[in-house]
């Protein structure tokens, strides 16, 4: 496969086939760039010893091992898996189930402002109003806030979210 390279305001900022930009993205702009449907974006903490993930009304501590400092998280739809609520590390509220034919674009509200976009199969779609858990141990793309650059994490480039 061809590679391809990206630019932003005339600098090289990735290199790479697309599915490699895709799947391991080398920074933020190229994570927010690449591959309809966007990232849910995310602000994390760590204290050096777990990451804090936050915003209105809600916070979780996840078990990933990060230097102090403050990360970018993006979390793409279709890496997020729907389980029954209670499965996951946090549970969440079916807002809206877009059908697309043989996919569905499932909005979760998981608490105060934190909504995740899910895509899931158009065959087994949940309700409106239903509580869901969901867990992808493939989930996080995690980059440096002060310059954007990706994080690998330990154990490979994903952890646990929803």
């Amino acid at each position: 496969m061809p590679s391809v390279v990206l630019m932003d305001a005339g600098r090289i900022v990735a290199q790479g086939t697309p599915p490699e930009l895709y799947r391991t993205p080398p920074n933020r702009f190229t994570a927010a760039f690449i591959g309809p449907p966007p990232m849910t974006w995310l602000e994390g903490k760590c204290d050096g010893c777990r990451l804090h993930v936050s915003g209105t009304g809600f916070s979780l501590a996840l078990d990933i091992p990060l230097p102090a400092g403050v990360y970018d998280i993006g979390v793409r739809p279709h890496q997020v898996a729907l389980t029954e609520a209670g499965q996951g590390l946090a549970d969440g509220t079916v807002e809206l189930v877009e059908l697309l034919g043989h996919a569905a674009m499932v909005t979760v509200r998981v608490a105060g402002d934190l909504q995740l976009r899910v895509l899931v199969s158009g065959e087994a779609l949940p309700s409106e109003g239903q509580r869901v858990g969901g867990v992808d141990p493939h989930a996080l793309h995690v980059f440096r806030k002060d310059d954007g650059r990706r994080v690998s994490l330990a154990g490979g480039d994903a952890n646990a979210l929803l």
